[in-house]
């Protein structure tokens, strides 16, 4: 137990965090902050999704704190959790301590009631393991059963058990997803764990819903491309299409489209863009069209997303060398050459040819 840094967050979130204590205490309950808030608050990182996990019914709870606050309450009955959206639209998930149990690997768990060291103990990585507790008694004390807080000052990614990736394969992505927002790096027996859920092929019972949402997590981040490389690396791309990996000019793109980013928001500062779309066109730029058409029917993007990326089904590099060729065009061919191509594709051309 420890205290924590409350001074660093934003006073409206300190009087609501203190507010969430006070009603659970009403009701009898012990209330805790979990995950990810915790984590980038100890870190000194900007957080303000809430997570908040009741020893108790919590789906009771969100009930409870939403007719408090004056707020909405949304129940997940399939989850066993609720969302309370209070005033000012501030958004906190509830759920229940719980523990769980994978009946096959890849499969979503069975959930029952625990205590919060139990719940904590369920967790992917050691510093989303950590809990602040909210009740006024106590308010604001760390618990870290599983060292945490000593992993982040390490700069370290480490697992909770030696299953962990097999009993669910998401980790996978999480893990590189973590080590290269924050820099860090696995613990050598995390790697260790993570190559050998590779190599047993246990990673590949993903679902596609489940390795989509992962990907477009990975692509959402402020630069894809180190956890894009780092997947690469680690032989995870194939999991995509099995011919997809990175070339040679694939990554000369992928590290410059920041860059083309960049100039592309002082050119346009109201221009309409998904930056993770332009990463996904580099990542998937090696596949064949045939594959890459394959590989976008099977993917869970939107419709709008996926025609975004159709350029990728057809010849697009023939596109590219023949602007490339010729000098001679005018604007208006130019313009009917790029006319099947996204924004973000022609980004992601450009990309290409700015090295």
């Amino acid at each position: 137990m420890g205290l924590t840094p409350f001074k660093i967050i934003p006073d409206f979130l300190l009087r609501l965090l203190k507010e969430v204590g006070q009603i659970a205490d009403q009701k009898g309950l012990t209330v805790f902050v979990v995950g990810g808030f915790v984590r980038d608050l100890l870190l000194g990182v900007s957080n303000l999704d809430l997570d908040l996990v009741v020893e108790g019914d919590g789906i009771a709870f969100a009930r409870v704190l939403a007719k408090a606050m004056h707020g909405k309450v949304r129940i997940h009955e399939e989850f066993g959790t609720a969302t309370v959206i209070a005033s000012g639209e501030r958004k906190m998930d509830i759920a229940s301590a719980r523990k769980e149990r994978y009946v096959h690997p890849g499969a979503l768990p069975k959930v029952t009631g625990a205590s919060i060291k139990e719940d904590l103990f369920r967790r992917d990585f050691s510093f989303n393991a950590m809990a602040i507790k909210l009740n006024p008694s106590d308010f604001g004390e760390l618990l870290d059963v599983v060292g945490g807080e000593r992993d982040l000052q390490q700069g370290v990614v480490r697992v909770l058990h030696d299953l962990s990736f097999i009993d669910d394969p998401t980790r996978s992505f999480r893990a590189i997803r973590f080590e290269q927002r924050y820099h860090f790096r696995m613990e050598s027996q995390t790697e260790k764990l993570l190559k050998q859920a590779i190599r047993s092929g246990e990673i590949g019972n993903l679902s596609m819903d489940r390795i989509s949402a992962e990907l477009t997590l990975i692509l959402a981040e402020a630069n894809p491309f180190p956890p894009i490389k780092r997947m690469s690396n680690l032989h995870m791309l194939p999991l995509i299409h099995p011919a997809l990996k990175l070339s040679n000019k694939s990554v000369a793109a992928l590290e410059e489209i920041p860059e083309v980013l960049l100039q592309f928001q002082e050119m346009f500062q109201q221009g309409e863009v998904e930056p993770w779309l332009v990463y996904a066109a580099g990542m998937l730029s090696t596949l064949k069209p045939d594959d890459a058409k394959n590989t976008l029917q099977k993917i869970k993007w939107s419709g709008k997303e996926k025609e975004k990326l159709r350029f990728l089904m057809l010849e697009w590099e023939e596109t590219l060398q023949g602007l490339s060729r010729s000098m001679a065009m005018n604007p208006s061919e130019v313009v009917e050459s790029l006319g099947p191509i996204s924004f973000e594709g022609i980004l992601f051309l450009y990309a290409s040819t700015h090295n």
